[in-house]
């Protein structure tokens, strides 16, 4: 992995499809064999807290809105499935 960040000048998450759950897997004792992932879930903190050498340069989210009032609604604690094909929230990281 050092090997491809080092030759990567951007990171691009086009979802929270895998950052959110995988985050969440890492107690392997108590989950099945192969549903646990503490070293994805060690990288995406590291990149999140900019320990990767990255750091965050852009976030564009579209949130749904009420007609006619508009409204924004903030459905980022929505089931995943809603967000992530209608409206994935974006991020572009650098290297610095």
């Amino acid at each position: 992995m050092k090997e491809y960040l080092a030759q990567t000048d951007y990171i691009i998450l086009s979802s929270n499809r895998l950052y959110t759950p995988l985050q969440k897997l890492t107690n392997c004792d108590v989950l099945p064999s192969g549903r646990c992932y503490p070293q994805t879930a060690m990288y995406y903190r590291a990149l999140f807290q900019g320990l990767l050498g990255f750091k965050k340069v852009a976030e564009f989210t579209s949130f749904p809105t009420i007609p006619l009032l508009n409204i924004p609604i903030d459905d980022q604690g929505a089931d995943e499935s809603f967000t992530v094909y209608d409206h994935p929230k974006v991020m572009i990281f650098q290297k610095q």
